[in-house]
């Protein structure tokens, strides 16, 4: 068995901060067919540490990955006025 993102995030000393972790669905919601992370960090070159040594990237589980900048707008508790 794989460890888990928690277990991953303790290892790493809490560095990374995964925020809405979940499967991503096909069309039919009938089956997954992908992963979604929201991770916060100081740089994006953490989020490809992060990503380095993920347990389920290691064990080739992902055929590929996307790593994009994302801003937090709408709902975002900090910048509400």
């Amino acid at each position: 068995m794989l460890p888990s993102f928690r277990t991953q995030k303790t290892d790493a000393g809490n560095k990374f901060d995964t925020n809405l972790p979940g499967p991503t669905l096909a069309p039919q919601c009938d089956a997954m067919n992908g992963t979604l992370l929201v991770v916060e960090a100081e740089r994006i070159d953490d989020v490809m540490e992060f990503v380095s040594i993920d347990p389920y990237m290691k064990a080739g589980l992902f055929d590929c990955v996307e790593i994009r900048p994302w801003d937090w707008s709408l709902g975002n508790p900090e910048r509400r006025v």
